[in-house]
């Protein structure tokens, strides 16, 4: 993928979001017209589904940071950097880094926009702008590229918490949906 279609390109969590987001609909659908003797396994399956869902996307995560440090690097230039600040926590602000570069794997040029897996963000805009600088100011800098997908690639192949936290709620929801399945065939006695 170049060009226009690359920059496009959306994140690694967000590509893998639709069938957890799709399963999220169905548990909502289910619980707003469920009623208890009806629809209380499906709903319940649901919850298992969303967790498998979230774990899945999550280990995968994990998965790809892991063997993104062992892909062959090439040298990348800078096209664009900016700044944007985002709201997180529900009531925080935060700088997020938004960059496109460009890179050639055996005389091909492929752009990409992966800092790291799930984006680099800062409280403060002067840490993302001197993040910014340090790669103008280089005239280029490594990157790790995919070697089966040469269009994908990264700059920092950085493992993050957020999916160990990912696979412990989907976790909590597969045992969630499992016990509360095991006790409505009263195979489980909850009290």
């Amino acid at each position: 993928m170049t060009g226009t279609n690359q920059a496009m390109k959306r994140p690694f969590r967000e590509k893998h979001s639709f069938s957890i987001i799709l399963t999220l609909l169905a548990l909502v659908a289910l619980t707003a017209f469920a009623s208890y003797t009806i629809f209380a396994v499906p709903l319940l399956l649901a919850v298992v589904l969303l967790g498998l869902d979230i774990a899945k996307v999550n280990v995968r995560g994990i998965v790809k940071c892991h063997a993104a440090k062992t892909w062959p690097t090439t040298h990348a230039t800078l096209i664009r950097g900016s700044s944007d600040r985002r709201r997180y926590d529900g009531t925080k602000h935060g700088w997020y880094l938004d960059i496109e570069y460009q890179y050639s794997v055996e005389g091909k040029q492929y752009k990409d926009t992966n800092y790291n897996w799930v984006g680099k963000m800062s409280e403060s805009k002067e840490t993302i702008e001197r993040l910014i600088e340090d790669l103008k100011q280089h005239q280029g800098f490594r990157i790790r590229f995919n070697p089966v997908n040469h269009s994908e690639s990264v700059v920092v192949p950085n493992f993050s918490l957020i999916y160990v936290a990912g696979i412990l709620v989907g976790t909590l929801f597969v045992v969630g949906g499992t016990l509360g399945i095991l006790n409505y065939f009263g195979i489980v006695a909850m009290d």
